[in-house]
């Protein structure tokens, strides 16, 4: 029955997807954490770019970005995983400041540690950005209230795991139908001696607007905006005290949205209980 739910909710998103980066937040994975472990995270992430692209030319705009992510989750429940965000974010537009906070919580519909075949999960994502980054290039938000929806398949090996998510998602301004996007993630991972992680990802995201990008700006709404990205990532256990990680991200293609973009993230997890 509950393979049945899966197929009849995620079928839409495989209708219409013609369908950002996994390691980072939020998580999306199929792995619940431990029951009452929390895990905190910070990340620290520098973008560049020098171009937005638009369907006739590409409009110079350099600009070298640095976001600040702290992340606290806990598996509060049987099945349930939420995390909280706080994101702080200097941009070529905006000094450093207060860029937006996000909620994730995630339901496991299948897990292999109760002897399914497959990891699988579901659930939603609410972001509120702050107003004076709205109208910023650098940071894709559609509205005053983001909400998105997922579902998440995964498979673990003894020495290697990948995950695919698809979902859509839609804001306070405007309809789903012109004004909401679609995005796939997914990911591979080795384990070596269960001390370090080594992955390779992908991100795309298409958004269902019929406008294309123009100055001046007044944000993503309505935009017909895509972009393909791909990365890898390097992490490192330290015993039981966390977990420290390195990204490297590249913007392979873009569609009213920043172009050729390169992202370097270093992260550090560290979990404890109650």
């Amino acid at each position: 029955m509950k393979l049945l739910l899966f197929f009849f909710s995620i079928f839409p998103a495989l209708a219409f997807a013609g369908a950002t980066p996994p390691p980072l937040s939020p998580n999306l994975s199929p792995w619940m954490g431990n029951l009452w472990e929390f895990k905190c995270h910070t990340s620290y992430s520098c973008q560049h770019y020098h171009s937005i692209s638009t369907p006739s030319h590409s409009i110079l705009s350099p600009s070298y970005d640095h976001v600040v992510d702290f992340g606290l989750s806990l598996s509060f429940w049987p099945y349930y995983d939420g995390e909280m965000e706080l994101l702080l974010a200097r941009t070529h537009q905006n000094s450093f400041s207060f860029e937006a906070t996000r909620g994730t919580l995630r339901y496991s519909f299948y897990d292999e540690n109760q002897g399914d075949y497959f990891n699988l999960v579901g659930g939603g994502i609410i972001t509120l950005p702050s107003g004076h980054f709205l109208d910023d290039p650098s940071v894709a938000f559609h509205g005053d209230v983001n909400g998105e929806v997922f579902w998440t398949i995964g498979k673990e090996y003894a020495c290697a795991k990948g995950w695919i998510a698809l979902g859509l998602g839609t804001s306070n301004r405007g309809k789903f139908i012109n004004h909401g996007w679609y995005f796939t993630r997914g990911a591979i991972e080795v384990n070596s001696c269960h001390l370090w992680q080594f992955g390779l990802f992908y991100d795309l995201f298409y958004a269902m607007g019929g406008d294309s990008f123009r100055e001046p700006f007044d944000g993503y709404a309505g935009i017909d905006h895509q972009s393909i990205d791909l990365g890898g990532y390097i992490k490192k256990q330290f015993c039981f005290w966390g977990v420290c990680g390195i990204n490297y991200t590249y913007r392979l293609h873009a569609r009213n949205f920043p172009e050729k973009v390169n992202v370097l993230t270093l992260q550090i997890e560290i979990p404890f209980g109650l």
